[in-house]
């Protein structure tokens, strides 16, 4: 994913550009996970999740001009609710749920 943002505490912002079979795969089961890495931190984070994908409105707005002002596409707004934050780190806590 090239193009996010942070919308609140519990809710991030994607942009699809050319996201063909992960966007497939979301209009069928809306689940999602991710892996995040804070470099400075040296660690890492899943994050779980749903989504929604909205082709109209204030967020697809926001997604469309962030993919112009890097003159790609934007697709469609991919909504992430945060439900569940775990310690993806090496090490006793990996695993852990976090949130």
């Amino acid at each position: 994913v090239t193009m996010w943002k942070i919308l609140d505490d519990e809710t991030l912002l994607f942009v699809d550009n050319f996201f063909n079979k992960t966007r497939k795969n979301l209009e069928v089961n809306p689940n999602m996970a991710i892996v995040a890495y804070d470099g400075d931190a040296k660690k890492s984070y899943q994050i779980k999740g749903t989504v929604d994908i909205e082709n109209k409105g204030d967020k697809y707005a926001s997604a469309k001009e962030m993919a112009d002002a890097k003159k790609l596409p934007g697709k469609a707004a991919i909504v992430f609710h945060v439900k569940e934050i775990y310690d993806a780190t090496y090490g006793p806590n990996a695993g852990k749920k976090l949130a």
